[in-house]
């Protein structure tokens, strides 16, 4: 059952609504009233487990989940906003959990456009690929890529300490 509208199924929105909606969305931004798109307020599976993972492991506490960047200030000509998986502020670390949407090419693109913005603007990102865990393989490749990541991680506040 959905949690915001209690239907326990949703219809597919119709090409026409979906239009409709475009349009509505690209009035509100070329008059100034548009506050950018939200997020969902939970984290998808993969990314819960992760925050699971990253929580036992003491990191619990130096991320903020779904973090939004508005794309104007990255310098681009858009006022929605981009939503960071885990972002570790004190480092400007941002850490992406991509489903296997991620491999479509459209996808692929969008996130090449969205990680050279951060990028210019001094984000460092890192993106792990969410493939499941039902198998002991998958299981392996994502604790292997969070240890990777928190090697990084452990890098960094080590430098920081340091200064």
């Amino acid at each position: 059952m959905c949690s915001t509208c209690k239907r326990t199924r949703h219809s597919p929105v119709s090409a026409e609504t979906r239009k409709k909606l475009s349009k509505r969305a690209l009035e509100r931004i070329q008059n100034g009233t548009h506050n950018g798109f939200r997020t969902r307020p939970m984290l998808s599976y993969g990314e819960q487990m992760v925050k699971n993972i990253l929580d036992s492991l003491g990191y619990e506490g130096l991320y903020i989940t779904n973090f939004p960047v508005r794309k104007k200030e990255l310098g681009l000509a858009n006022d929605a906003c981009y939503f960071l998986d885990f972002y570790f502020e004190q480092f400007k670390l941002d850490l992406e959990i991509d489903g296997i949407q991620h491999t479509q090419p459209e996808y692929a693109e969008k996130d090449r456009i969205r990680d050279e913005a951060l990028i210019r603007n001094g984000f460092e990102v890192i993106r792990i690929p969410w493939r499941g865990n039902r198998t002991k393989e998958q299981q392996k490749k994502l604790l292997s890529d969070i240890e990777a990541f928190c090697s990084v991680l452990a890098q960094r506040r080590s430098a920081s300490f340091g200064s």
